[in-house]
């Protein structure tokens, strides 16, 4: 099975080198969630287009795991590194 070979960046969900779909949507619903309840709060501290950014890089990750062509969508992502 092919992948496209940039399914990169995104939050890395362990200590390991696998992204994990579930998990980093979790956080990008907590994220959005804390921006739309906190807005003023984020724009007083300066933080609101910092917010919309972590929001956006998750979800563009999320687009680069579908692939509408072959009606897939990637769940987990691995990031081999060569050990030798």
């Amino acid at each position: 099975m092919t992948l496209n070979p940039y399914i990169q960046p995104c939050y890395f969900t362990a200590g390991d080198y696998v992204k994990f779909n579930f998990p980093i949507s979790s956080a990008t619903a907590v994220l959005a969630w804390g921006l739309v309840q906190w807005k003023d709060a984020y724009q007083a501290a300066g933080q609101y287009t910092q917010m919309l950014d972590s929001i956006k890089w998750s979800l563009d990750f999320f687009l680069k795991c579908w692939k509408p062509n072959q009606n897939k969508l990637y769940g987990q992502v691995i990031k081999y590194i060569s050990r030798g």
